[in-house]
C-alpha cells in the first residue's frame, strides 16, 4: 500500500506543482507529500530487513539491515551493490529446486 501511495502521489501532486492554482490546493500538498516520503522510508526499510532475513534464514537486527537501507537511500550507487547479493539468493534459490 505504501508504494501504491508513493506513485499514486507522483502523478497527482506533479501537476499540482506546476500549476497556478490557490493556495488551499498547494497548502494540502504537504502533508501528502510528507506522507508519501514516509511510505518510501517505510518501503526502503521493510526491502532492507526483507533481504537480511533472506541472506541470514532467521530473526535480525538493526546492525544487519543497515547498510542495505543506506544503499537503497541511494540506489544510484547502491543497486550494484545489492543487485549481486539478489542473485546470490535467487540462484542458491533454483539449485535447490
Amino acid at each position: 500500500m505504501a508504494i501504491v501511495f508513493s506513485t499514486l502521489y507522483l502523478f497527482t501532486a506533479l501537476p499540482i506543482f506546476l500549476s497556478n492554482n490557490s493556495n488551499a490546493v498547494q497548502n494540502m500538498v504537504l502533508p501528502l507529500h510528507l506522507l508519501a516520503i514516509s511510505c518510501l522510508i517505510y518501503v526502503f526499510y521493510f526491502d532492507s530487513k526483507a533481504l537480511a532475513i533472506a541472506e541470514k534464514g532467521e530473526d535480525v537486527i538493526s546492525n544487519d539491515y543497515v547498510l542495505p537501507l543506506l544503499l537503497l537511500f541511494f540506489s544510484m550507487i547502491g543497486i550494484w551493490l545489492i543487485q549481486p547479493r539478489i542473485n546470490r539468493l535467487y540462484a542458491q534459490e533454483n539449485r535447490e529446486t
